[in-house]
């Protein structure tokens, strides 16, 4: 998914893959894999998108700015479902989700975590 140099749209981040992403950044701004891979890794890894906290970008704050306004990484809705029944018949939990459930800080290695998000495409 290229888009033309100056295009109005602010581009979703999140359509990109690896080499996508270097090829735009390389047709953009005329950067390649040092710059477009820390933004790739920030925002799979972190989960966030911020040009200016990534030290590949301190030199050319200018460049931070540009990319800032080229992409957007959509927020993600957490959907949790009521209790209802899936195709096989089988019943669904209600959540237990108040005030004093327990909200992780770090990873507990043991423990398996399962997440239902909507992104703008969809699940």
């Amino acid at each position: 998914m290229l888009k033309s140099p100056g295009s109005e749209k602010m581009q979703d981040i999140l359509s990109y893959d690896y080499k996508g992403l270097i090829a735009d950044f390389e047709i953009r701004f005329g950067k390649g894999e040092h710059h477009a891979g820390a933004i790739f890794r920030q925002v799979h890894q972190e989960g966030k998108f911020d040009p200016f906290l990534l030290p590949e970008f301190n030199a050319n704050p200018s460049l931070a700015e540009k990319v800032k306004v080229t992409y957007r990484l959509p927020a993600l809705e957490l959907n949790i479902p009521s209790k209802s029944e899936n195709n096989d018949g089988a019943v669904l939990a209600e959540p237990i989700i108040s005030a004093e459930t327990p909200v992780l800080t770090e990873p507990v290695k043991s423990a398996a975590y399962k997440f239902l998000m909507k992104v703008d495409g969809g699940f």
